[in-house]
């Protein structure tokens, strides 16, 4: 139920100089609607959500714009380089070839039963007027395709603004990523009351990434390579498409 899938692709298939490294989410995702047109619903830890029926047009877009969303954040956020010398990334392939750098994506699939999904999110429409957001990985309302502005204070007293990339926040966790600080809801897992760069991370309140963020495709990179998680070069680009290293 909880495995991801991945492929490494050859330089052609989707960036003509690198190798691609593609993590593969299959989700089994179902509207959950209330007896009526409308009702309440305990959903996670939060009671009496008042929710409306899917309509069955608008819960086919939520999804295409969930897997459009989710996998534009994800994809060519991290490129990684192998250890000096090792010749299995270079094009052409063998030492003949030039070393490559390999690109991180993410793909969503859905499913039409369990079977074969790696995870299973219910998902809620809101009632006009409900100000609940989004709930966490398995359980989504139609808030989850919002942004989520916060305005925590560092361990210094400082006030740091962010805003979150909600949908990409749930879809970390399904990858296997926590929180910055701690693995429970309090705010201070997210990252209140601590560093800076746990309240800007995207698995905190921002939107920036760090190299922890990149651990689902390292796992994967060691698995396909036998090469080392820690022996890898893991960078991502800034607004100018220069190299930053994590």
């Amino acid at each position: 139920m909880n495995t991801i899938g991945s492929v490494i692709l050859p330089p052609g298939n989707g960036s003509a100089d690198e190798f691609e490294l593609r993590l593969i989410l299959a989700l089994y995702v179902v509207p959950v609607n209330p007896e009526g047109d409308s009702g309440e619903k305990d959903i996670s830890w939060r009671k009496a959500v008042r929710i409306v029926k899917w309509p069955e047009k608008a819960f086919e877009t939520f999804k295409a714009q969930a897997k459009s969303r989710s996998e534009k954040f994800w994809s060519f956020r991290f490129r990684f380089w192998p250890p000096d010398n090792y010749p299995y990334l270079n094009w052409p392939s063998g030492r003949a070839g030039k070393p490559r750098a390999v690109s991180c994506t993410l793909s969503i699939n859905y499913t039409l039963t369990i079977q074969g999904a790696s995870h299973k999110i219910r998902c809620y429409r809101r009632a006009s007027g409900e100000v609940t957001a989004a709930l966490d990985s398995g359980n989504w309302t139609d808030a989850v395709l919002t942004d989520q502005p916060h305005d925590f204070t560092d361990s210094e007293g400082n006030k740091i603004p962010t805003v979150n990339n909600t949908l990409a926040h749930e879809v970390g966790h399904l990858m296997g990523l926590s929180h910055p600080v701690c693995n429970g809801d309090e705010l201070r897992c997210y990252g209140d009351g601590g560093q800076p760069w746990q309240i800007r991370n995207i698995m905190g309140a921002g939107d920036i990434v760090n190299r922890s963020n990149a651990t689902p495709w390292l796992e994967r990179i060691a698995r396909h390579t036998g090469v080392p998680e820690s022996q890898w070069t893991v960078h991502t680009l800034d607004d100018n498409g220069n190299p930053l290293y994590l």
